[in-house]
């Protein structure tokens, strides 16, 4: 664990990169991968370096390119990032985050990206961001409402007919 990765600051910016994400999310579903494309130039308010790296993520989705091969992208492009001498712990941190977001923008996967959520958030932190994407799509968690949690913690589908 690095030292400042529960500092109220990073707190601050991890939040706001899922609020942006979920923002994308948003745009992605109703409009598809084309409005994404001046999403950071045209909103002064992403002056954290991790946008500009967030930007070669929705550039790769814009451009079509498959979730491998955005995976594969981004690590090359994060190791680049490494080396830069002003890129701090926590923004590196924050860049991993948007590694694991962008297959997840690109499948429109709800789903996974609230499982990736919940490893960095609190039950309260975590429900907000469920009404959040409740809101973008209110039939994305169907498949929960006839199912239940097993001993392991996984939901297993419920067969009416049994």
């Amino acid at each position: 664990m690095f030292e400042n990765e529960n500092s109220a600051e990073f707190e601050k910016r991890k939040y706001k990169l899922i609020i942006t994400s979920i923002d994308i999310f948003k745009n992605l579903y109703n409009r598809g991968p084309i409005s994404l494309e001046n999403y950071f130039r045209d909103n002064s308010k992403f002056t954290d370096t991790v946008y500009s790296y967030y930007k070669v993520g929705l550039e790769l989705i814009i451009n079509g390119r498959p979730p491998e091969q955005a995976v594969f992208m981004l690590e090359y492009e994060k190791m680049k990032w490494i080396r830069k001498s002003n890129i701090t712990e926590e923004d590196l941190l924050l860049i991993t985050i948007v590694q694991g977001i962008v297959p997840y923008l690109q499948k429109l996967d709800f789903d996974g990206f609230y499982d990736l959520c919940s490893n960095f958030f609190s039950a309260k932190e975590i429900g907000k961001i469920a009404e959040l994407l409740l809101e973008i799509n209110p039939h994305i968690w169907e498949k929960y409402l006839n199912s239940e949690v097993n001993s392991v913690g996984a939901y297993v589908e419920i067969n009416p007919h049994m």
